[in-house]
């Protein structure tokens, strides 16, 4: 304890590492690389390579063997596809930093405590729901970045105004003629492209303040209610609108087509399969009286405790 209100009056936070035996361990401290990114990193690894794998089949694979021509599609796997893996694995990560806070909220809603252990697996996901997030704002990152340059009407006509489209005669020698299509390009985006790009930017403001606010110095400075609504409230917001910014994007295509012979999903489909499973977890747990009795649980509450049993029997 001494020691302890030593450190403190020198301005530093003790920490209890337990008694001599844990000495070792401490002094492995600064030794280790990252222990608490790993896991986090090969997850998203994990969701990146089965996203690579998808994208490959379908525009890849698929398209060739569809068209019959296999010299097509193949340059585009460095930048094109690797942009589409790139934002669905954001957004699918984004929703997974969700996604085990609403089944420890359904798990306490459930045993009606909040003092009971998780099991092991979610303990673990909760924990490295920070780690996860800020890797999705690399993710996001680059994938704003890739899009800026990417983003043309040759690239992604439908969300731009038509193009306009004309018959032109064109001299091939002195005695040769031959009548070609010119297409001249439209700059200004449609309805849909405006929400698509509103909604890419307004997430991805959302994304920053989320990532600064993550940030140990950052946090210091805010209160509990504070931090909460940054993560919580505006973090919501954040997987919201960047699901819009896929669905606006790909708004022709959702219903309207499926790759890979018409059995594999496309991207911007799969892409909203976390981000629905979130919003229909979270829905019920906006309807105030279970929202009421979950905030009681967790500021004490317990059902069927001895406090509970007088109150229900005064005599």
């Amino acid at each position: 304890m001494k020691v302890s209100e030593m450190v403190r009056a020198m301005g530093f936070h003790p920490v209890d590492w337990g008694n001599l035996a844990a000495s070792r361990d401490i002094e492995d401290v600064p030794l280790r690389l990252m222990p608490s990114w790993k896991r986090p990193v090969a997850v998203v690894f994990g969701i990146f390579v089965f996203l690579w794998i998808l994208a490959f089949f379908s525009f890849q694979i698929c398209r060739n063997i569809q068209s019959g021509q296999w010299d097509e599609n193949w340059k585009r796997i460095p930048l094109t596809n690797f942009n589409r893996v790139i934002a669905i694995t954001a957004l699918w990560t984004l929703a997974f930093c969700y996604i085990p806070g609403l089944i420890a909220a359904y798990i306490q809603l459930w045993r009606g405590t909040k003092y009971s252990r998780f099991p092991k697996w979610l303990d673990d996901w909760l924990k490295m729901r920070k780690q996860l997030g800020l890797i999705m704002l690399g993710l996001a990152g680059i994938h704003a970045c890739i899009s800026v340059a990417y983003i043309t009407p040759q690239t992604t006509g439908w969300v731009y105004e038509e193009p306009t489209r004309f018959q032109a005669e064109v001299v091939v020698d002195a005695n040769t003629t031959t009548t070609n299509t010119l297409t001249i390009y439209n700059n200004e985006f449609n309805w849909r492209g405006e929400f698509f790009l509103s909604m890419g930017a307004i997430a991805t403001c959302l994304l920053v303040v989320l990532g600064i606010s993550s940030l140990p110095s950052v946090t210091a400075t805010l209160s509990w209610r504070e931090f909460t609504f940054i993560q919580s409230k505006l973090g919501w917001v954040a997987l919201i609108t960047a699901a819009c910014h896929d669905v606006f994007l790909a708004w022709h295509y959702m219903f309207l087509y499926w790759g890979c012979f018409r059995t594999l999903p496309i991207g911007p489909q799969y892409a909203l399969y976390p981000p629905f499973i979130a919003v229909i977890m979270k829905l019920p747990l906006l309807l105030p009286p279970v929202d009421n009795y979950l905030q009681k649980i967790r500021r004490g509450y317990e059902r069927g405790s001895q406090s509970e049993s007088k109150k229900g029997n005064p005599l």
